[in-house]
Order: C-alpha cells, then sequence, then structure tokens
C-alpha cells in the first residue's frame, strides 16, 4: 500500500485568523487533520497530501480554504448525500454536523486513500460509508448529490465543456433531489461581475437539479467561497443568519 507524503510549509498569518475560527466554531468543525493544533495562532503552515507523487489536495489552518469551499455543500445537504472524492474528508466532517443529514456515502477511485483514512482513522470515517468505485459510471439514488471528484482549469473551455458534459452523465445515472458540483462557483467567479447569476441560471437550466436561488443568495455564497478578508464581517453575518440553524 501507498501512503502519503506530507508537505508542511509555512502561510502567512492572516489578521483575520479569529474570525475564521469563531466561523468554524459556529459549525462546530474541527478540521479532520489540524485538529490537535486547530485554533493555535502559532499553527500556520499548509498540508498537502502526495500520492504516486502527485500532489492531489491541499489545506491550511490559517485561511481554512477548503472549509469555505465546502459551505455551499453544507448549505444544500438533505437526507442521504451521496459525495464523489474523498480527498481529506473535509466536506464530510461539516457535513456531519448538519442536523438535516440522515448519512453520508463517499465514492472514491483511489483504495489506497482509502485505506489511508481508515488505517489512520481519520476522525469522520466512523461515520460515513465509503465505496471504492468510479464516480463517472456509478448507478443509484441518493437524496442530495454532490460531485467533486475531477479536476480543471476554468479558464480552460475546452476541459470546462468536457466537466460539464461527464456531470450530465454522473446526474442520469445517479437518481437524485439536489445536486451541486466543486467547482461550480469557479465558473462563474471566472466571469465578469455583472454576468455571474446568469451563467448560474444557464447552468441551473442544463441540470434542473441545483436550487432555485435568488441572485442575492447566489452572490452571498460566491462571497463565503472566495473567503476574502474583507468580506469577514459580512460571511459572519451571513452565517449567523443562514447556516446556524442546521447545525446539530
Amino acid at each position: 500500500m501507498n501512503f502519503p507524503e506530507y508537505r508542511f510549509y509555512d502561510v502567512e498569518l492572516s489578521n483575520n485568523f479569529s474570525d475564521r475560527k469563531d466561523i468554524c466554531k459556529k459549525l462546530k468543525f474541527v478540521h479532520p487533520f489540524f485538529q490537535e493544533d486547530f485554533g493555535e495562532v502559532s499553527f500556520s503552515h499548509s498540508l498537502a497530501l502526495n500520492f504516486k507523487g502527485n500532489w492531489i489536495m491541499e489545506d491550511d489552518s490559517i485561511r481554512m480554504k477548503s472549509f469555505f469551499e465546502s459551505l455551499s455543500f453544507f448549505n444544500f445537504a438533505k437526507g442521504h448525500c451521496l459525495c464523489s472524492g474523498l480527498g481529506m474528508g473535509i466536506r464530510e466532517t461539516l457535513l456531519l454536523q448538519n442536523k438535516n443529514v440522515s448519512k453520508i456515502t463517499i465514492l472514491e477511485n483511489n483504495l489506497d486513500l482509502i485505506e489511508y483514512h481508515r488505517k489512520n482513522k481519520t476522525p469522520f470515517v466512523e461515520h460515513v460509508e465509503i465505496i471504492h468505485c468510479d464516480a463517472s459510471i456509478y448507478v443509484g439514488s441518493c437524496d442530495t448529490l454532490f460531485i467533486d471528484h475531477f479536476t480543471y482549469n476554468v479558464e480552460n473551455f475546452l476541459q470546462v465543456r468536457a466537466i460539464l458534459n461527464e456531470l450530465k452523465v454522473v446526474t442520469n445515472n445517479i437518481n437524485h433531489h439536489n445536486f451541486w458540483f466543486r467547482g461550480l462557483e469557479d465558473i462563474c467567479i471566472n466571469c465578469e461581475p455583472n454576468s455571474r447569476y446568469k451563467i448560474y441560471l444557464i447552468l441551473k437550466e442544463k441540470y434542473s437539479t441545483l436550487p432555485d436561488l435568488s441572485n442575492k443568495l447566489f452572490n452571498d455564497l460566491l462571497m463565503i467561497y472566495e473567503n476574502k478578508d474583507e468580506n469577514l464581517k459580512d460571511i459572519k453575518t451571513i452565517i449567523d443568519n443562514s447556516f446556524i440553524k442546521n447545525v446539530k
């Protein structure tokens, strides 16, 4: 079995670290890899995992990038959530704190990664179902479908189009009621600000199970996803008004 290599490296300590920490605490989120040092200002580095020579996942303990990028998943989670792509399990750790979630199933094609989490007893593992399979051809059903098993450059039109076509196949193969995918925010953010909501509506026409969102709610989600220091006060207000009610 090939276990990953860890790479720790320094990141700039944000003046808004305490604000981000407070948001995590409001949602009862404890990072599955940074849990022992989480919340200590001195803990100022990022972690990346290497499988077979490829750096396939990365997160940091200061800006908490993956946590904020997973908040859209938390917001739309209901019932049985079927998630493609295991990664560090940050999304799943967050979903476990959502009172509207009854079950979490993860589809992962990398057996080494699955065995790594099981062997090291990453905290979320005992609370979820993990299926070793190719999510692109999996057939099943769920209440909420979350897709995150591919990587692409949002500035590369051909890559984006290929991923959108693959999404259509996956959403047809898996019977579901609600849908969201990693990268949706990136696709829209890559457009002109006044076009972003229009792009979402176009995606909504293609994937009808995407949630019905107002312009304001959609832009709130983009602001959370971008996780900029200057927006943290507004982000905390959104969390207080719309997210905390779903915490266990």
